[in-house]
């Protein structure tokens, strides 16, 4: 098996499955290739699993796109793809409708859309929580963040995914109140999750749900 062994003064072997099926290695400059390959070997099932997942993974992505008929969940909310001669994208009842011109790219153009309606749905959520949680936060944005569905700076500045508009209006309040929790506790500690219990005695079942959808949205591709 071929893999490139990147060394640093890191503690322990980590092994990393790049774009395209490309095994990285991370070692301590201490370890000896022998014990590398020795656990790069112990780990070949997991690395031959992990490799065609990626392969897969990004196969998906290079064919995705939306097309006229697609459904598609936005906040828990279903919603019908259709292609118009309409200015702009719309919601007209169940459905998403985009203009013609848009079609070739429709995925890119949908982006603006979905961080207008995400942003409306966060400022409306944070508003309430924060309220109830009894904090402050000093500024609200989305952004284009990839693998954290959001973050809270020291200075109580809320940062969030426009992803999370794929998520369920319950998984975007855990996503919320863990972000506004933060604002007390800079942490993870028991008396975080406590605050974040209080508020949403539930939060564990949507935590998992928001790790099943991350790896749903990892196979989109939407900046193409």
């Amino acid at each position: 098996m071929k893999y490139n062994v990147i060394r640093s003064k890191r503690k322990t072997v980590g092994i990393y499955i790049k774009s395209g099926g490309n095994v990285e290695v991370r070692a301590p400059y201490f370890v000896a290739e022998k014990a590398i390959t020795a656990f790069v070997n112990s780990k070949s099932a997991w690395i031959e699993a992990k490799i065609q997942e990626v392969q897969e993974r990004e196969q998906t992505k290079a064919q995705f796109s939306l097309q006229e008929g697609q459904s598609i969940c936005l906040s828990g909310r279903e919603y019908c793809i259709c292609f118009a001669p309409v200015a702009q994208i719309q919601i007209i009842e169940q459905n998403i409708v985009i203009p013609i011109h848009m079609q070739d790219n429709a995925s890119v153009h949908m982006i603006d859309f979905l961080k207008r309606q995400i942003r409306d749905i966060l400022l409306n959520r944070v508003g309430m929580y924060s309220q109830k949680m009894g904090v402050k936060f000093t500024a609200l944005k989305v952004n284009g963040a990839r693998t954290r569905w959001g973050s809270c700076s020291r200075k109580g500045s809320l940062n969030f995914s426009w992803r999370l508009i794929f998520a369920s209006l319950e998984e975007i309040d855990y996503v919320v109140v863990h972000e506004l929790a933060h604002i007390l506790q800079q942490n993870h500690s028991k008396k975080f999750w406590s605050i974040v219990e209080n508020t949403l005695p539930n939060y564990k079942a949507n935590r998992k749900g928001l790790k099943l959808l991350a790896k749903n949205v990892s196979f989109q591709s939407w900046e193409q």
